[in-house]
């Protein structure tokens, strides 16, 4: 079972040496932020996630070893791994982590970061 810890528009989930920080941007725009557990915050500015969070119903439950985090619109679902899966509310696939090719390494002067994806049945333009 992952743990994970909720606040106004953040879900933070720990899973094994990372750290998972999935933040609410709006209904559509979900941000997430995956970091070692011991590693030193970035001083580098955010370009990738401009809009401050929106005022948005969300929620967030723990089902059968996972995370589940919906809006009206999408669900972001954090599996026991730390993988993650993005679907509309029609439970159709988006997108999902793939295992093989997603890790984060720590090195000596930085980490090495690899982040690979599987699309659903959508196209990538105008996922949902």
């Amino acid at each position: 079972m992952l743990k994970y810890e909720k606040s106004d528009n953040t879900v933070t989930i720990h899973v094994d040496s990372s750290i998972l920080q999935v933040q609410i941007i709006d209904h559509y725009i979900i941000h997430i932020k995956k970091v070692l557990d011991n590693s030193v915050a970035s001083k580098i500015p955010d370009y990738v996630t401009v809009l401050s969070p929106q005022k948005t119903p969300w929620q967030v439950a723990e089902k059968n070893g996972q995370v589940i985090i919906s809006t009206d619109s999408v669900k972001v679902i954090v599996n026991a791994n730390g993988n993650i899966q993005y679907q509309n509310q029609k439970d159709n696939k988006l997108l999902s982590e793939t295992k093989d090719y997603t890790y984060i390494n720590p090195k000596n002067q930085g980490n090495k970061v690899s982040q690979s994806f599987a699309v659903g049945d959508e196209a990538i333009y105008g996922l949902v």
